[in-house]
């Protein structure tokens, strides 16, 4: 059941975003589906991550990698302060 299983996701986790690494609170962090259930992922907690709503988000039901070269190939705003 996934109610269950999201307090031990974040606590496997460390209540650390899975792709950003951005601490969180168990109030701040949220489920993500490895394998998005609309392309047949399961709600156990093998297919389950604990992510920041901005990592949860913008990924939507895209594959984990292909969300994660998307984001690495961003340019860092910053990085030139």
């Amino acid at each position: 059941n996934i109610a269950d299983n999201r307090l031990k996701v974040f606590e496997r986790d460390g209540f650390k975003c899975t792709y950003c690494g951005k601490q969180l609170t168990r109030f701040s962090a949220t489920l993500d589906h490895i394998q998005p259930v609309s392309k047949g992922g399961t709600n156990g907690m093998d297919n389950l991550a604990t992510a920041c709503l901005h990592c949860n988000s913008s990924r939507g039901n895209r594959p984990v990698m292909e969300a994660l070269k998307t984001k690495n190939a961003e340019p860092d705003v910053g990085a030139d302060r």
